[in-house]
């Protein structure tokens, strides 16, 4: 089965990265960013390891002229030059030549002209789509799809209500824990650890204040994540009116991300408005317990007790007093293991995908 990714957003790279060299650095360091990597790209990696996908390949927009990079396992990433008038000719004779995808998966809720392009191309392509909204119902265009992925029951539920010709299903979120995410055995140096992009959606004041209220236990908070144009500059200014210990690391490589977290006694999930963080299944993978905003739309699902600690934002210093004071009791890593190892949740969407009418499953 050969699956395409469509990465929605233009790839943009400044006119300082001229050389060819430079190009495949970059991008490949944009590849490695966790921010940067999608759920579904995460999954599809997964999918192709387990022999369940014998190829796939990851298209994308950009201005300059249309480019091959191999990826590892034999992935590809193949970016197709956007014409003034939104024309994409090189991926138009792309498909002419090598054929429709068995699937195209896109993220995101909004389909552009271009994109949309992409499926006119592809009429026989089994699409479907992972919105990555805590409201997948308002996703553009979703007549166009066979099937959508959601991260909770109650989501797809209330997706079936406004597209019953939509087949809706939940999916689990996929954490390479074996190369990216795992306990490295290093001294905690922060209590609390925030792997979010440093913005409003993130509520990383609900944690700060938090903090201010425990001020006698001098805690030491490390928030992860962050590139130009962030919140970070109000985070830190509301960090230093609180009088509060935060270090903010900035834009971080998956290794820098395992190294923080490691460091970390506790890990948290302040956001609501949010559909299910995968910063919570990179701190169990990393065999650390995560506090969560009881409040959060989408996502409590993954936290099971021995995971962490589901808790109101009213209190939510209590759960943090509470979890540093008893974090013998959870066992974060072996709930990971159990319920959303590599295994477990390739093998929950290939049901998926099989209800979905695809031909897909495991080698014998």
């Amino acid at each position: 089965m050969r699956v395409v990714y469509i990465a929605s957003k233009v790839l943009v790279l400044g006119p300082e990265v001229s050389t060819p060299e430079a190009v495949e650095a970059t991008v490949r360091r944009q590849h490695d960013n966790p921010g940067q990597v999608s759920s579904a790209a995460n999954m599809i990696g997964a999918l192709q390891q387990a022999g369940v996908v014998s190829q796939s390949e990851t298209w994308q927009r950009w201005s300059r002229p249309s480019q091959a990079f191999g990826r590892p396992g034999g992935r590809f990433w193949r970016v197709f030059q956007l014409e003034d008038d939104g024309a994409l000719p090189d991926l138009a004779s792309y498909v002419r030549e090598n054929g429709e995808p068995d699937v195209i998966w896109m993220d995101g809720r909004s389909l552009q002209p271009e994109l949309a392009y992409v499926f006119e191309l592809c009429p026989s392509s089994f699409k479907m789509i992972y919105p990555g909204d805590w409201k997948p119902w308002r996703t553009e265009g979703l007549d166009r799809y066979d099937l959508c992925l959601a991260d909770d029951d109650a989501q797809a539920a209330r997706m079936r209500r406004h597209h019953p010709n939509l087949r809706c299903e939940v999916w689990d979120k996929f954490i390479d824990y074996e190369r990216s995410h795992y306990p490295l055995g290093c001294e905690k140096q922060y209590d609390l650890c925030y792997v979010a992009f440093p913005s409003p959606r993130k509520n990383h004041e609900l944690l700060f204040r938090a903090i201010a209220k425990l001020a006698d236990r001098r805690l030491r908070c490390v928030c992860v994540g962050g590139r130009s144009g962030d919140n970070s500059a109000a985070l830190r200014e509301l960090a230093g009116d609180l009088g509060i210990d935060v270090e903010f690391t900035g834009a971080a490589s998956k290794v820098e991300v395992n190294a923080c977290v490691n460091k970390s006694r506790i890990g948290v999930i302040a956001s609501k408005r949010d559909s299910a963080p995968r910063a919570m299944l990179e701190y169990m993978a990393t065999g650390v317990p995560v506090l969560v905003n009881a409040e959060l739309r989408a996502g409590l699902r993954y936290v099971g007790p021995q995971a962490g600690l589901i808790c109101p934002p009213d209190a939510f210093d209590r759960g943090i007093a509470e979890m540093l004071d008893n974090l013998a009791a959870y066992a974060p890593r072996a709930h990971f293991l159990e319920h959303y190892s590599r295994e477990r949740v390739v093998d929950r969407l290939v049901a998926v995908l099989q209800r979905a009418g695809l031909p897909v499953g495991r080698p014998a």
